[in-house]
């Protein structure tokens, strides 16, 4: 008898850890392999989205794009190697308490994807502590080992392309499939599962999942709503 095996896709700002997404270019820049400039462009994305100054998909194209120009004409080896440090970082990362466990009951049935509009480096390095099969960001150009301070893959509105990438592979389609989310970004994305969850939801999202009768949790009770096996 073959086993059904399903999938689990996270975004991972929110649901799995509380860290600010300025974290990372400040810790590069105090490595010496982030803009300054670029830097304080990222921190006014940051307090704009705070103030509701800004859409969240408005600060997601922002930020990101700043976060590109922060690393132009750095070495994309050592930008990804400082990233590794970065993510060991506790105090940094601030993972939520459930966020090892609930991936971990996700890998014994099936499959578990991060799918996060962060870069592609940080999603990369992130599976050193989530147990996660693949992960994927936002993908900066690299040209000829440097960053061109141009984003080739914005996954905060373009997930759907890894979607797409997933979906050839049906096999991870064939048990029950999870998936966890806090923006109506994520929307898209929690559409393709069988079992969506807004986990850590902001308002909007609350209201939306409410209204398409998604599973709504916030902060451990999420594992008492997945069973061991």
């Amino acid at each position: 008898m073959v086993q059904r095996r399903g999938i689990a896709l996270f975004d991972v700002d929110g649901p799995l850890r509380g860290g600010n997404i300025a974290h990372w270019p400040e810790y590069l820049a105090q490595e010496g392999l982030f803009s300054i400039v670029a830097l304080e462009k990222v921190r006014a994305d940051v307090i704009a989205l705070h103030s509701k100054r800004t859409t969240y998909k408005e600060f997601a194209k922002n930020i990101l794009n700043h976060m590109a120009q922060g690393v132009k004409g750095q070495s994309a080896k050592k930008v990804k190697a400082a990233t590794r440090k970065f993510v060991m970082q506790p105090n940094l990362m601030k993972l939520h308490p459930h966020a090892v466990e609930l991936v971990n009951r996700m890998n014994q049935r099936g499959i578990s994807v991060a799918v996060t509009a962060q870069p592609h480096e940080f999603a990369e390095a992130l599976m050193q502590i989530l147990p996660f099969h693949m992960a994927f960001g936002t993908e900066l150009e690299v040209v000829g080992g440097k960053y061109s301070g141009q984003v080739k893959r914005n996954l905060s509105i373009e997930k759907g392309t890894i979607l797409k990438e997933l979906k050839r592979h049906p096999q991870y389609w064939r048990g029950i499939s999870y998936g966890f989310g806090d923006r109506v970004t994520d929307a898209n994305m929690l559409r393709e599962t069988t079992k969506p969850i807004a986990l850590n939801p902001d308002e909007k999202m609350r209201k939306y999942a409410k209204r398409k009768k998604w599973g709504i949790a916030k902060g451990s009770n999420i594992l008492s709503r997945i069973r061991k096996r």
